[in-house]
């Protein structure tokens, strides 16, 4: 890391208030374990920019953030992972339904209504001044239930997968408003992957797979691009496009020397049948999508890394000014 020129994040047992990975539910075991580890990187590469990034509000009505927090001296950011697969509840999650306008603000900040919690998350980054990300979120679209002999029953559609993902965007990163109540937000991570979850429920979270939800996505993109809200790339990497695409425009009103992007996304996936990818060819600035990486990783942006993470997805980041 030291002598890449780059700087990352790096995310450390993430979701560290869920029980799904097997470090989870062990405040003060996660506490020794990060304050160790921040102290040997930092003295090896201090630029790392430790995420301290746990699940909205944890599995129970047990105390979600605070037993789990190293002290404002041990963190660089504060991150949270939002998804959202239908109301709380609708459980289990089947049915492909709109995400509340105020969906994100819920989760992250208290906001009054049914989604979310009694503690904000955000909080924590007002508080200590620590710049705020959404490591990892999307709307699933639930196609199918995964059947015992390998093949697949399709669920109902309900709204339509364009409608079921974009009002979880709409909720915060193409909101205005959000954007303008919460500053300290500045980056977002989509969480790209095809996934059976629970009770065999095929769900599939990406944006960018079919016409029109890439179209309805790119168009949210080129408003935020618009509005100045965000950072996009060039310089020293340059910009890889796809064969055939055309070549990319940039925005006369950026920074382009910090960061390096590519605005061309591979995305993976795991699905019953094995691995999917799809390469997305990008034509212009406003609908880049890639992995960042920043001069500055305690100020700047940087690329997400998972530290103990449980498997390899794929992710699109966007800069927030």
């Amino acid at each position: 890391m030291t002598s890449t020129g780059r700087n990352v994040y790096l995310r450390l047992a993430p979701e560290m208030n869920g029980e799904w990975f097997v470090y989870g539910k062990q405040p003060d075991a996660f506490i020794a374990l990060w304050k160790r580890a921040y102290s040997i990187v930092n003295k090896i590469s201090p630029t790392v920019a430790f995420v301290w990034s746990p699940n909205f509000n944890g599995p129970s009505n047990d105390e979600p953030y605070e037993p789990y927090w190293p002290g404002a001296d041990y963190v660089d950011w504060v991150g949270v992972s939002v998804y959202w697969k239908g109301s709380i509840y609708d459980f289990p999650w089947i049915h492909n339904t709109n995400a509340p306008s105020d969906y994100v603000a819920q989760l992250i900040d208290a906001a009054p209504g049914p989604e979310g919690g009694p503690d904000s998350i955000y909080q924590y980054a007002v508080r200590y001044n620590k710049p705020f990300v959404i490591s990892e979120c999307a709307s699933t679209f639930h196609m199918g239930k995964l059947n015992a002999d390998g093949s697949s029953t399709p669920l109902d559609a309900g709204i339509g997968r364009t409608q079921t993902i974009m009002s979880f965007w709409n909720s915060f990163l193409f909101n205005p408003t959000f954007l303008a109540n919460y500053p300290l937000l500045k980056m977002v991570f989509a969480f790209e992957m095809f996934k059976v979850e629970d009770n065999n429920t095929e769900n599939d979270y990406r944006a960018t797979v079919d016409a029109s939800t890439l179209a309805a996505f790119s168009a949210g993109l080129k408003q935020l691009d618009a509005s100045g809200a965000v950072q996009w790339a060039s310089g020293g990497r340059g910009i890889p496009v796809a064969p055939g695409a055309p070549a990319v425009a940039t925005s006369s009103n950026r920074t382009l020397s910090t960061i390096s992007v590519s605005v061309t996304a591979t995305i993976s996936s795991d699905t019953s049948t094995g691995s999917v990818s799809t390469t997305i060819p990008v034509s212009e600035t406003s609908s880049a999508i890639g992995s960042a990486v920043a001069a500055n990783a305690k100020s700047g942006s940087v690329s997400l890394m998972n530290g103990m993470f449980g498997f390899i997805a794929t992710f699109i980041s966007f800069l927030i000014l």
